[in-house]
């Protein structure tokens, strides 16, 4: 395994072929987008007033709600068919065949329904350990043997670790194994099994490699972020001092747009960089 030339070429084509960027934005969660979040500021003291709110804004929640599960199914479904361009336009990145985002985008949709049904397959492989280990806990939960619960509720906790870094290292193969070898869903994820078992040692070390730049990046975001929270942040105090709220928004939306920008760079960056690496680990080992 030529680990240099790998991590090498990966740096490389990631800057080089830039539309795989637009893939990386939507595919970087596996199933896009990850949760929405909504939080209330300054509870009414008295439950009665908050029910008040509630029910006189009912109709405004609901119609809030739908739009956000609606956005999110949309997304969700979109990062699917991206993933497959991602990796349809990785390989053609490694290989040195030109790239088009028209033809990533219907080889997506084209493997649509294979790359959801490998998605479940591994979300039911991580459930299957929550429920085997979850059923014990609640039942000695029930019964109040609390030292049981501990016990098969930190087993628990390890083995889903242990397999979770299992179906992060076989994981990029599996899907390899769908878009570059055109296999069924089940025989897809056999055969990135397949290289896995053949392959630990590379595979781990691979892993390793991708984890610790990965961290390495992780870290780099976290100061850009500090760096761009802390001075708008300051600046929508000063905005809110002078304005109150109105002056807080308007000097505090430039942060908050470019925090996004930022995100949304580091983003796409880095899935397309691990991408690229898996991709080229897989063609590699399966000798293509």
């Amino acid at each position: 395994m030529q680990y240099g030339k790998i991590l090498s070429n990966s740096i490389k084509l990631t800057f080089a072929k830039r539309k795989l960027w637009w893939f990386a934005i939507f595919a970087a969660s596996g199933t896009g987008l990850g949760y929405f979040q909504y939080g209330f500021q300054g509870y009414p003291a008295d439950w009665q007033e908050f029910e008040n709110i509630f029910f006189d804004n009912l109709t405004l929640i609901i119609v809030l709600g739908i739009v956000a599960l609606a956005i999110s199914l949309i997304w969700c479904l979109l990062g699917l068919i991206m993933k497959a361009g991602l990796f349809s336009g990785s390989k053609k990145a490694i290989q040195g065949e030109a790239i088009t985002c028209k033809a990533e985008f219907n080889f997506g949709l084209k493997k649509f329904f294979k790359t959801l049904c490998l998605s479940i397959v591994f979300g039911l492989l991580v459930l299957s350990v929550l429920v085997i280990f979850g059923i014990p806990v609640l039942l000695f939960m029930a019964f109040g043997n609390y030292i049981l619960v501990t016990i098969i509720g930190f087993i628990g906790i390890l083995l889903l670790i242990v397999v979770s870094i299992l179906v992060a290292m076989f994981y990029h193969y599996a899907f390899c194994a769908l878009y570059f070898e055109d296999k069924k869903v089940m025989e897809s994820f056999y055969l990135g099994w397949k290289i896995f078992k053949e392959n630990v040692a590379p595979t781990i070390l691979m892993y390793l490699i991708i984890v610790g730049i990965s961290g390495l990046i992780g870290f780099g975001i976290i100061i850009i972020v500090l760096m761009i929270v802390i001075p708008f942040g300051l600046l929508a105090l000063i905005g809110y001092g002078l304005m109150g709220i109105l002056g807080a928004v308007l000097l505090g939306s430039f942060g908050v747009v470019l925090l996004v920008i930022a995100m949304l760079f580091f983003r796409a960056v880095l899935t397309t960089f691990i991408t690229l690496m898996w991709a080229q680990t897989f063609l590699e080992l399966n000798n293509e």
